[in-house]
């Protein structure tokens, strides 16, 4: 039985011919996981390694110009946002984490305040491992309805900032300019009940995901600008050669 999952990508047409900089914006690490696969991860953003709890926990942060995405102070997973930051460094402070999230908090506002052009990714691999999210066809347009708000929010606030936000999920929709929609159809043999890292079936799903995201980027044929980019998933140097984790 074949365990590759295929997608559709609608109107192709809409996707722009370069772009500066590929940033994840959730749900979850597989988008950075994929943007790395696709060599265009130039640096780390705050939405690279947490789990978004809510459709609207980009928009939220984003808005909020991130104040409370990791306060030293915090206690538990999730912050004022409903974002989960799962992997942070243990062997770090608070502090030191915090200022961690500081600079790429900044890093990302930056370029929302800049000339260059953004590809956005959003993917949703819950689909894999949770019946709810399969069973409930409501919780996907929620997710969809989040981005749409943080587009035009986008559109609004920083109305000179030419971007794209590509939704990588598993329901067909129409692209429009600034959301290009990729419909993933997954074979019945990739899915499972719950998140087990120890489950091969789930290990392979998500690999599979995660490889997929990678390859949409890389056949999108667009021109990738930033040739600064890392193996290093974690660890990225800026073009100032300054460590900017």
């Amino acid at each position: 039985m074949a365990t590759d999952l295929v997608y559709k990508f609608d109107r192709p047409e809409l996707i722009y011919q370069k772009f500066d900089h590929v940033i994840s914006i959730g749900q979850a690490c597989p988008s950075a996981i994929g943007i790395r696969y696709a060599n265009m991860r130039d640096a780390a953003y705050p939405f690279d390694w947490c789990s978004c709890g809510e459709p609207n926990s980009v928009h939220n942060a984003v808005s909020d110009e991130f104040r409370e995405f990791l306060p030293e102070t915090m206690t538990g997973p999730f912050n004022a946002y409903k974002i989960a930051l799962v992997h942070l460094d243990p062997k770090k402070s608070a502090k030191e984490n915090h200022e961690i999230y500081k600079r790429r908090c900044e890093r990302f506002v930056n370029l929302l305040n800049s000339d260059k052009t953004i590809l956005f990714v959003h993917s949703i691999e819950r689909y894999l491992y949770c019946p709810s999210y399969r069973n409930n066809k409501s919780i996907s347009d929620q997710w969809y309805e989040g981005i749409c708000k943080f587009s035009t929010f986008l559109k609004i606030k920083f109305s000179h900032l030419r971007f794209q936000i590509i939704f990588i999920d598993w329901k067909y929709r129409m692209s429009t300019e600034n959301i290009l929609h990729v419909h993933v159809v997954s074979q019945m043999n990739l899915l499972c009940n719950k998140l087990d890292l120890n489950d091969p079936i789930c290990v392979m799903g998500c690999f599979k995901f995660r490889e997929l995201i990678g390859d949409i980027l890389k056949n999108m044929e667009f021109k990738y600008n930033n040739q600064h980019h890392s193996s290093n998933f974690y660890d990225f140097d800026d073009n100032d050669g300054k460590k900017c984790v």
